[in-house]
């Protein structure tokens, strides 16, 4: 038997501005981390960069294979609005690095829009209700995978409250339930069926800050 060993594959990237930057620079760093989607990853890949905004980064040693791009570390007031590589977003999508011909960049796309979601979760008895899950999905999405990659899951606090950090601007559906906090199958399917019907529907304007009541949903 014959192997041959190949470095791992360097993916160059940058952290770019959607738009003209802030006035005052943004001192926080975020992380960028490549997983693996169809095996763990294995302790030589370094797949993590903590790049500032913006800022050019490397992800040094990923091999030729599916990966899932995370970016956390995001400001309150800020949100991530694409991600590409080689002119194709992999944001909701598989990133293939050297799968296509010519130069390779992940480009990190963060926005200064978004607005601000308080979500008010009231009983029957118009009480607060506390420790309730708090599910946003983005009305956009087109099938149950999609969902699983935008859903926006929280819990209310002491007073029946849950705040959310910067979002896109666009049309969300809320529902509040005993359900755990996942995106396990079941309650993508749970949320698919009845995001229709027993959701509250919001509209969130660039730099709006929103406000909705609901009330928890039996069965969910």
């Amino acid at each position: 038997m014959r192997l041959v060993a190949r470095p791992g594959y360097k993916l160059p990237g940058q952290v770019v501005w959607d738009g003209p930057p802030p006035e005052k620079p943004i001192e926080a760093q975020i992380r960028v981390s490549a997983a693996p989607l169809t095996r763990n990853a294995f302790s030589s890949e370094r797949q993590q960069a903590r790049p500032s905004i913006p800022c050019e980064f490397t992800l040094p040693a990923l091999f030729l294979d599916d990966y899932a791009v995370w970016i956390t570390g995001m400001p309150r007031e800020l949100y991530v609005k694409d991600v590409t590589c080689a002119g194709r977003s992999v944001l909701y999508e598989p990133l293939r690095p050297g799968s296509s011909v010519g130069a390779q960049e992940l480009r990190v796309v963060v926005a200064r829009d978004g607005g601000f979601l308080t979500v008010n979760v009231r009983g029957k008895d118009d009480k607060p209700v506390t420790d309730s899950t708090v599910f946003i999905m983005p009305a956009s999405v087109i099938s149950e995978a999609e969902m699983a990659s935008r859903l926006v899951v929280g819990q209310s606090d002491q007073n029946g409250i849950y705040g959310t950090t910067a979002l896109a601007p666009g049309r969300y559906y809320v529902l509040a339930g005993a359900m755990l906090p996942d995106t396990s199958p079941e309650t993508i399917s749970a949320l698919w069926r009845t995001r229709l019907t027993r959701a509250k529907e919001v509209q969130i304007g660039a730099g709006a800050s929103v406000q909705v009541a609901v009330e928890p949903a039996t069965g969910l």
